[in-house]
């Protein structure tokens, strides 16, 4: 059973928690899928109807950097 499929957080300083995030989902076999200035992705992301799939995403807080559509 899937409890999780997308999952997001948000961290005041997006910088100093890549190490962290880095080191827990490799520890966890979840590859980064991408890397950004406002955000950090792990895992596969899934389309509607798909199992197996987990995604894991961090942001950082609303501020300049941030896509309009969070802000």
């Amino acid at each position: 059973m899937h409890l999780l499929d997308h999952v997001s957080i948000t961290v005041s300083a997006l910088d100093a928690a890549k190490p962290f995030y880095d080191a827990v989902m490799q520890a966890l076999g979840a590859a980064k899928v991408y890397d950004r200035p406002d955000a950090l992705g792990y895992g596969e992301r899934a389309r509607a109807g798909s199992s197996g799939h987990s995604y894991f995403s961090v942001f950082a807080e609303d501020g300049p950097q941030a896509p309009a559509a969070r802000r």
